[in-house]
């Protein structure tokens, strides 16, 4: 029995060094998203919606969040762009009170200096508030 000969032309070896590339693309970008340093928190800076006041959430990284970094990554988009975290929700069902996103980061740190900096501005507005500055309408 003859096995049947395998012919390769140029447009099927083309198409065949395309289809490794995508694969190789695929893998680099999970392993990438894998190793990344601090993957394992995922943090928010937030404000409530009422009152104004600034808090700092983390929580641990999901599957779920894996995958949003990783078509991210994989499509050329920025990470967290317009991501929405699911625990949003969650944390306004539990304690009632809506929230404006206004980080998210994987580090901490930087979600604190973030806070410093955002609550010395807002520091700030009141204390211009206060002293009688009339603002102009320009």
């Amino acid at each position: 029995m003859r096995l049947p000969r395998v012919r390769f032309t140029v447009r099927r070896l083309m198409a065949l060094v395309a289809a490794i590339a995508i694969l190789c693309w695929l893998v680099v970008a999970a392993e990438q998203i894998r190793r990344e340093p601090n993957s394992q928190t995922l943090c928010h800076l937030r404000r409530y919606s009422d009152n104004g006041k600034l808090f700092a959430y983390g929580h641990g990284s999901t599957g779920w969040i894996f995958w949003s970094k990783y078509w991210r990554k994989v499509l050329g988009l920025r990470w967290p762009g317009n991501f929405v975290c699911p625990c949003k929700e969650e944390f306004e069902r539990e304690s009632g009170r809506k929230t404006v996103d206004l980080a998210t980061s994987n580090d901490m740190n930087e979600i604190h200096d973030l806070m410093a900096a955002t609550r010395s501005e807002d520091s700030r507005t009141i204390k211009r508030g206060k002293i009688g500055d009339v603002p102009t309408g320009r």
